[in-house]
């Protein structure tokens, strides 16, 4: 596997540890760029359940990468 190819592979399984909210929120943020009050108004939540979310979300990642061994 190409290092592209297995840190894709590290995402992916981190993805999956997310509930489907969370999840939602990933991709609505970082994927689409989707404002976190667009966000929010779609879930039916306060803007600070998004806000609270996306920082589990970078937190969460970065210790699921950085157990993998990169550097962030």
């Amino acid at each position: 596997d190409t290092e592209a190819e297995q840190l894709a592979s590290v995402i992916s399984a981190w993805l999956r540890t997310l509930d489907e909210r969370k999840r939602y929120v990933f991709f609505a943020r970082y994927y689409d760029a989707q404002t976190t009050q667009d966000i929010a108004q779609v879930l039916g939540v306060a803007r600070s359940t998004v806000n609270a979310d996306i920082s589990y979300i970078r937190a969460s990642l970065k210790s699921a990468l950085e157990k993998e061994g990169y550097t962030v």
